[in-house]
């Protein structure tokens, strides 16, 4: 059995589609937010991370399915997670991706945006 990964966060650029082997691959990019109490500083420190999605399709739905993921929305993803490694303008980068088994749709991005501008304070 493969390890799994769920995450939540947004999407940081569109969704892409490209043909790969007689496949369609999804890719985009999610932020996570996480945040932790820095006790030798008695702050609150916020930290984005980002992870690159790919997910497959056998069939055309990958073109559907992008159509909806755009930059702002919260999606949830499950997968299997990946440790990746680049050399990026001379320097060693590394990062996470994972390959989407499940991806669901929490928030659209304009739907949010909508909601927190009724917001009273």
């Amino acid at each position: 059995m493969k390890n799994t990964y769920g995450v939540v966060g947004r999407i940081g650029t569109d969704a892409e589609v490209r043909e790969l082997n007689n496949h369609k691959l999804l890719t985009f990019s999610m932020s996570l937010d996480r945040s932790y109490y820095d006790k030798e500083k008695k702050e609150r420190v916020d930290r984005v991370e980002w992870v690159r999605i790919n997910k497959f399709f056998d069939k055309t739905n990958a073109v559907n399915v992008a159509s909806y993921l755009k930059k702002g929305t919260l999606v949830y993803v499950e997968g299997i997670p990946k440790a990746e490694a680049w050399i990026k303008e001379g320097e060693a980068v590394a990062g996470l991706s994972i390959t989407g088994r499940e991806i669901d749709i929490l928030a659209s991005a304009k739907v949010e945006a909508k909601a927190n501008d009724d917001m009273p304070y």
